[in-house]
């Protein structure tokens, strides 16, 4: 039996969820919707929850935040 890579496409609000589970982290426009940014998870793939206290793992989560504030609306907030 082969193994073919797969794509999974988890879509989420959740900033922290995102950056815990993905190795890779799309930060999509408001309405018409675009890319607004792409984020490698530089974080190590097997995770615990003792990550979500470290430097790396906030500093991550705030880029994220911004860039996704910068790109949405009043109407979504």
């Amino acid at each position: 039996m082969s193994r073919a890579p797969k794509t999974i496409v988890f879509v989420t609000h959740g900033i922290a969820e995102a950056v815990f589970l993905s190795p890779e982290v799309i930060v999509m426009s408001s309405r018409p919707g675009h890319v607004a940014a792409r984020f490698t998870i530089d974080l190590p793939a097997r995770r615990d929850l003792s990550l979500l206290g470290t430097p790396r793992f906030a500093t991550l989560a705030q880029q994220i935040r911004e860039v996704a504030l910068a790109h949405s609306t009043e109407a979504d907030a």
